[in-house]
């Protein structure tokens, strides 16, 4: 599952589920030069996380509790703590983090996703807690969600359309950085097997049994190609699938293309 972190003028803060809508805002909005933006890093603490920093919205998905942290106010995050413990330090200029997405257990998280931009695009961290500390995986942690899967049949299969509203998923909408996204998240009794833009069918699943979509992260910004990262699961094997948006149709690419323009994206 997963899923990663992600890109502040701060704007309406919007979840949505099935049409519903929970508004929250945190303080009031603030503008900062990107200068200041790299001099000024925060903290999000899993355990204790802080409104001035980022929200927190809990979801519940097929694979259990889902909660994501989402900085705000065009604040910088630089490091990720839970309590005491340090998960993740930005490690170079340039690096910040876009948002968290873990999956408590009690007062435990079971794995966090980080999602971090950095001067070559967008990347992802897994981090799990081991001897008695948080330990970081290029995939291998990834591929422990699946196993965390609590519903092994839901009831119903559905389409995620990324130009309407009205979903069978959970929507967590921000502007970081400047970039506006949109994270997708299937629901409890629900199975994403297709996605699509109106008409044009962006992705869908090969095996409708054992393949279906876990996070689908949406990235745009005025006068800028969108673009869309996938997360598909192919039985217990987590894949990304990287598209951008070019002469009014989906392209496929490789995740190095995809980066670059997502760092072309920042420069717009």
């Amino acid at each position: 599952m997963v899923v990663f972190y992600l890109f502040l003028i701060s704007n309406l803060h919007t979840l949505c589920s099935c049409g519903d809508t929970e508004e929250r805002r945190d303080g009031p909005q603030e503008v900062s030069s990107n200068t200041n933006r790299m001099s000024s890093f925060r903290t999000i603490n899993l355990a204790d996380p802080s409104p001035n920093v980022c929200k927190v919205l809990d979801l519940i998905s097929e694979y259990g509790p889902v909660r994501v942290h989402v900085p705000v106010n065009e604040r910088v995050v630089g490091r990720v703590i839970n309590d005491l413990e340090t998960v993740w330090n930005s490690s170079e200029q340039g690096e910040v983090c876009l948002y968290c997405i873990t999956f408590p257990k009690g007062t435990n998280h079971l794995v966090v996703i980080i999602a971090k931009e950095t001067p070559l695009g967008l990347d992802h961290l897994y981090f799990k807690r081991k001897g008695g500390g948080w330990k970081s995986s290029t995939k291998g942690y990834i591929d422990k969600i699946p196993k965390l899967k609590h519903n092994k049949n839901p009831n119903y299969t559905t389409t995620l359309n990324i130009s309407t509203e009205l979903q069978h998923c959970h929507i967590v909408r921000e502007s970081l950085y400047g970039v506006s996204v949109s994270l997708y998240f299937s629901r409890e009794d629900y199975q994403i097997q297709k996605v699509v833009d109106d008409t044009e069918t962006i992705w869908q699943a090969e095996d409708e049994k054992n393949e279906k979509l876990f996070i689908a992260q949406f990235y745009s910004r005025q006068n800028a190609p969108p673009m869309l990262l996938i997360w598909i699961m192919k039985r217990y094997v987590m894949e990304r699938l990287h598209y951008v948006k070019k002469r009014r149709t989906w392209d496929k690419v490789p995740a190095v293309v995809f980066n670059e323009t997502f760092a072309e994206l920042k420069r717009v």
